[in-house]
């Protein structure tokens, strides 16, 4: 019953912090979200603190892509123009590197400070709980039946 009240504090919790823009995508986020309370053991107030501070940190990881995408734009018309150095192609790359070290850099301080939140046994299963999270969902994958396009295809 403990754990019920958990799942539906999380979900209005959800509904509130994520936006609506991609039905699929907040399905996922709030599937992701739940199977995190559930493997971490979270207790509402551990849950509240730390989607904030996953919020926060999506925010930040957000700017960073958005620059990604930026520079990749920026080398696309370089390659298409044929015009670039030796040069100014190490830089696009140093660019790229650095923008790709500021990313893991954020997950590296994240992962630390939410140490006022989780215990040192939940830290350990948060920061790899993304792969934990990613192999359920593709055992899940693998283990669901087939669907009828694929049974209703006749072989050639």
């Amino acid at each position: 019953m403990e754990i019920f009240k958990h799942i539906i504090f999380l979900i209005v919790a959800i509904s509130i912090v994520i936006p609506k823009d991609n039905k699929n995508n907040n399905q996922a986020k709030m599937i992701k979200k739940i199977k995190m309370v559930k493997h971490l053991d979270l207790d509402e107030k551990q849950s509240e603190k730390l989607f904030v501070r996953e919020k926060d940190l999506e925010n930040q990881y957000k700017i960073i892509n958005d620059k990604k995408r930026a520079l990749r734009k920026k080398m696309r018309d370089a390659r298409e123009s044929g015009t670039m150095t030796q040069g100014q192609v190490d830089q696009l790359i140093d660019e790229m590197h650095d923008l790709d070290r500021q990313r893991k850099s954020l997950k590296e301080n994240h992962h630390k400070g939410v140490s006022d939140i989780l215990t040192p046994s939940q830290r350990l299963k948060y920061v790899n709980f993304d792969d934990h999270f990613k192999n359920e969902m593709k055992d899940k994958v693998r283990k669901k039946p087939h669907s009828r396009k694929s049974r209703n295809k006749r072989p050639k």
